[in-house]
């Protein structure tokens, strides 16, 4: 049987609006990718001693490095106002689209329990990804995808290698720009949320739809 076009039609909306969403999170992370760069640069480099063009191998720089861990904390922050906040928006958007699907298809025969499900299965959903009452929840999904410490991680093993190195300055610069934000290959935080965060979305709606679906008891 075919598909009735307002069911097809809907579908498409909602596939074009988790791609447009999916997009924009990949932009944002390319964007705090940079900020981060911009943060190390500019709280990092003019702190360190360097002599004859190399980064000494002193106390004085090894105690520099130990502020990376509050730059990132900060850079965190920032992160999670941005990337969280449009995280929720999407979701949020999904739902809409998922509870006005489900009332097309349901027409004639809608539950009366319809609402009740719907607001339920939205908590839940929610709740999975680490969102309550419009804010990211600490220590949920989301709060620690932006927080992952692995990339503030690999940042401080290359600069306390480039230290203990006596590397030049200007490579180390460059090195450092390199890893953060990448060359050909994916920087820092774009490998951070590729594993998890940009197939989120269709995660989150195909587990929506079939939640819904085991509380309505549809078979298809």
């Amino acid at each position: 049987m075919k598909t009735p076009k307002r069911i097809t039609d809907s579908l498409n909306k909602k596939q074009a609006y988790i791609d447009a969403g999916r997009d924009k999170l990949e932009k944002s992370v390319i964007r705090m990718q940079e900020r981060l760069l911009k943060d190390l640069l500019s709280d990092i480099i003019p702190e360190l001693e360097v002599e004859n063009g190399h980064i000494k191998d002193s106390t004085k720089n090894y105690r520099v490095l130990s502020g990376l861990d509050k730059i990132y904390k900060n850079f965190t922050a920032i992160s999670e106002s941005v990337i969280g906040s449009q995280i929720i928006t999407v979701t949020s958007g999904l739902n809409d689209i998922g509870s006005g699907y489900f009332k097309m298809i349901l027409s004639g025969n809608m539950p009366s329990r319809f609402e009740k499900v719907i607001s339920a299965t939205i908590d839940k959903m929610n709740l999975r990804i680490g969102i309550k009452e419009g804010s990211v929840v600490k220590g949920g999904f989301i709060d620690s995808l932006i927080k992952d410490p692995a990339a503030a991680t690999s940042i401080k093993n290359y600069a306390s290698k480039s230290v203990t190195a006596q590397i030049e300055s200007k490579e180390f610069i460059k090195g450092l720009s390199k890893m953060v934000t990448g060359d050909e290959k994916a920087g820092l935080l774009e490998r951070q949320y590729q594993g998890y965060a940009y197939d989120l979305y269709q995660q989150y709606d195909r587990a929506y739809n079939n939640s819904l679906a085991t509380e309505f008891e549809m078979r298809y």
